[in-house]
């Protein structure tokens, strides 16, 4: 139990950091939508460029980043200013070729001696921009942070925090895995809807429908398929309610015969299929080269048909042999990275939402 807990809070606080990314995109996205669409009430004036340079930086992988740099003047009101604000989006990057195209521009109406428009804001002429449109492709950028750090974190934190592993009852029996996940998976899909019909809907105000880049429309996804998926579970947890495991004993051992019943609170007609497997998790490699492997050391597949015993009630029931060690099988046992973990998935094909439920079970 201390184990358990203590690799829940390393977990929490090891993807705290990773929301914190997601976030922090997200609201970068959000202030660039907002600065464009207030600039769409500033003034168009002639700048005079008196510089351009486009700086190009080496990254310390071999890259280059690129950051287009401007010097210009421009009058508001018989009053003469100077600035160097390019554009809403600072720093140097190599996303897309923006800071290429934007150079081009500025600097051949400098070569050319020709005024460039430059835009400037009523209520405060020394706030001004020369470039005041969005770059889809950063967007873009941003949101693949949002939605793969934030979806990660999201995930991991309800898992931790929420507790969706196999707990055992005060009666004895154990509840199965994951039983009320459809909530926060549609919490996040309603958050992530919101975020995108917002995103979208500024887009359309801003440059229009039709000028949408086709890409954006892929942020859609993610979304959708949280609220199908959550949907779906939410169904499931509808038809057929959280199952419980009654094992013939409270402690198994290897080579032990145990008869595994799981008590459905629904009326569930079918041929159920249950699978028991005793389950090697390790972690190899480091750094970005870590990754977690699942070994299944032994396993055994059994079917049976579900036994209905009053009006809101259904048994189904299973008769394991377990292996002994030198069959394969392992006792339930967790050390820093090695885990050993014995499982059983209950599952059936119905009409509309099919039944399927896991049991942590312990196996000394």
């Amino acid at each position: 139990m201390k184990s358990k807990l203590g690799a829940n809070i390393f977990l929490t606080l090891f993807m705290i950091p990773f929301l914190g990314v997601a976030v922090w995109m997200g609201s970068m996205t959000f202030l660039d939508i907002q600065r464009v669409e207030k600039a769409r009430t500033w003034n168009e004036t002639p700048a005079e460029i008196t510089s351009c340079v486009l700086q190009r930086h080496r990254g310390s992988k071999g890259g280059y980043t690129y950051c287009v740099e401007a010097q210009y003047t421009y009058t508001v009101d018989s009053k003469k200013y100077n600035s160097s604000k390019v554009s809403f989006y600072s720093g140097s990057d190599n996303v897309g070729s923006f800071h290429q195209n934007t150079f081009h521009k500025i600097d051949t109406a400098r070569l050319g001696k020709k005024a460039f428009p430059c835009w400037a804001n009523p209520e405060n002429p020394e706030e001004v921009v020369l470039v005041r449109d969005l770059r889809p492709e950063m967007m873009t950028f941003q949101l693949l942070f949002v939605f793969l750090f934030g979806g990660a974190a999201i995930a991991v934190l309800c898992t931790t925090i929420f507790s969706y592993g196999s707990t055992r009852l005060s009666n004895g029996n154990i509840r199965m895995r994951k039983a009320g996940i459809h909530r926060p998976l549609l919490i996040s899909a309603m958050l992530t809807d919101a975020g995108t019909v917002w995103m979208i809907w500024r887009l359309m105000k801003l440059i229009g429908l039709a000028a949408i880049p086709w890409h954006l429309w892929f942020s859609i996804i993610p979304g959708l398929s949280l609220t199908a998926v959550g949907i779906y579970m939410w169904k499931r947890f509808s038809k057929f309610g959280v199952s419980e495991l009654m094992l013939s004993s409270s402690t198994l051992r290897l080579g032990d015969r145990m008869t595994a019943t799981v008590l459905i609170p629904k009326m569930a007609e079918g041929d159920f299929k249950g699978v028991l497997a005793c389950t090697h998790q390790y972690t190899t490699g480091s750094g970005k080269q870590r990754s977690t492997h699942h070994d299944i050391l032994w396993s055994s597949e059994l079917m049976s048909g579900g036994t209905p015993t009053g009006a809101e009630m259904t048994h189904v029931s299973f008769h394991f042999e377990l292996p002994t060690a030198a069959a394969g099988g392992h006792a339930t046992e967790e050390t820093g990275s090695t885990k050993y973990y014995w499982r059983l998935v209950v599952s059936s094909d119905m009409p509309g939402v099919d039944y399927k439920a896991e049991f942590d079970i312990i196996v000394e």
